[in-house]
């Protein structure tokens, strides 16, 4: 686990994930500490393990049911729990969307305040509306050559005024990664099974 840049202006982690449950319960930690107005962007290949990630971050807010990529609904909403009370969801896929989307656009951006939106292929997602959310997570899976597991690269960012909000939010999550810790280890280069394999 590695950490660099001033988290005051952004802040950037590299977390290695030995396994498809290590990177649900590092998404339940966030999920946890999910502050509304936040946006999460999810990117990586195909098969890299975004919506097992989505479905972690989901279960820390305390959605339940069943978390599927919204591949052909594009966006798909999840209503705040009850007890305890939380905060709303909504969960879209950019990977087909095109760039007159403007109903998809509008959805995204309505409420965004008093909920946490994640979004798959967030690369995809234009920037204009990227920085209608003043609090952002940019979290890239990518799977290391020849080694199983996936590493998880988060880049923590935020306009100046929600700079605070940031930070208390970043420390709360390394908290509870301390009590529930998914098992961060350095790979072994001889190691080439791939327990993700059919989990994603």
């Amino acid at each position: 686990m590695t950490s660099s840049i001033d988290p005051r202006s952004g802040a950037e982690e590299t977390f290695f994930l030995p396994s498809a449950i290590d990177l649900g319960v590092l998404g339940e930690c966030l999920g946890q500490v999910a502050l509304p107005g936040l946006l999460l962007l999810l990117s990586g290949a195909m098969g890299s393990g975004k919506t097992t990630l989505a479905a972690g971050v989901a279960r820390g807010m305390g959605i339940s049911g069943r978390i599927a990529s919204p591949t052909f609904l594009y966006v798909q909403s999840y209503p705040a729990p009850l007890s305890p009370p939380g905060l709303p969801l909504l969960h879209a896929d950019w990977d087909r969307v095109s760039s007159q989307s403007e109903d998809l656009e509008e959805a995204l951006v309505e409420g965004a305040s008093e909920r946490v939106t994640l979004v798959e292929w967030g690369e995809k997602l234009p920037a204009s509306l990227v920085a209608v959310f003043p609090l952002r997570l940019h979290l890239h899976l990518s799977i290391p050559e020849g080694q199983e597991g996936r590493l998880l690269r988060i880049l923590w960012a935020s306009e100046s005024a929600k700079r605070e909000g940031l930070t208390r939010f970043r420390e709360n999550f390394r908290r509870l990664l301390e009590i529930e810790p998914p098992s961060l280890r350095t790979p072994k280069a001889s190691e080439t099974h791939d327990p993700f394999h059919g989990r994603i």
